[in-house]
């Protein structure tokens, strides 16, 4: 039944991943030649960047999936305070369909100055936790009655009801959520306990396998 909904993606070298259009750029859709040439190289997973004032993530996830067909596409990584966690949950379950089971949804806390700025409040680790407890409810179908936390307080929350996103999370862990982390203890342990992979923007060869010991050290913990 999995595989009728979504088809296994493979790609040459689906362990390498690339950050797509990174930085203050003012020509978006440069994006396309970038996840289309990455594709013909084999690369298996494209991370693209956001910013709040510019380069909307939906749109430019949703447009990389139309000239595209087996690299996966992710958020690397978008908030969870700008949205309201039904409009994220629409929009991950929309580019996932979209794209035939290739997207994955990346979480971030974002710089704390600029939702200072924007009098926006910055996430807590508990916040991010129920955001993806949330997201995980709202993708199996559920309904969320009187949700009252970190969050928010929400009288009632849920997609429609034809929605059902469980055996894209059951297919492939790159069609779940993905928290972006910097090393902090703590994000480790949220990451180890509710996350199912994590995007590292860190260029130091060494530090992808000093991450991993700290997520490992972080499911030991919870």
């Amino acid at each position: 039944m999995v595989r009728a909904l979504y088809p296994d993606h493979t790609s040459k070298f689906p362990e390498l991943s690339f950050y797509g259009l990174p930085g203050h750029s003012r020509t978006p859709r440069d994006v396309l030649r970038q996840v289309q040439d990455a594709e013909a190289l084999g690369i298996g997973n494209v991370m693209l960047s956001e910013r709040a004032d510019y380069k909307e993530i939906s749109a430019i996830c949703g447009a990389c999936a139309a000239v595209t067909e087996s690299i996966c596409i992710g958020t690397s990584a978008t908030n969870l305070n700008m949205r309201h966690p039904v409009v994220t949950a629409s929009m991950a379950t929309t580019l996932n369909r979209l794209s035939n089971g290739r997207f994955a949804l990346g979480l971030a806390k974002g710089v704390g100055l600029r939702w200072k700025m924007l009098n926006v409040p910055f996430p807590t680790y508990e916040r991010e936790r129920e955001f993806i407890e949330v997201m995980r409810r709202l993708w199996r179908g559920e309904t969320v009655d009187g949700h009252a936390g970190e969050l928010g307080n929400f009288s009632r929350l849920g997609l429609a009801d034809y929605v059902d996103e469980r055996a894209v999370v059951r297919h492939r862990q790159d069609s779940a959520r993905r928290m972006a982390a910097r090393g902090d203890r703590r994000c480790q342990d949220l990451c180890a306990a509710v996350a199912e992979g994590i995007r590292s923007r860190r260029r130091r060869a060494d530090y992808p396998c000093q991450h991993a010991g700290g997520i490992r050290d972080g499911a030991a913990r919870v």
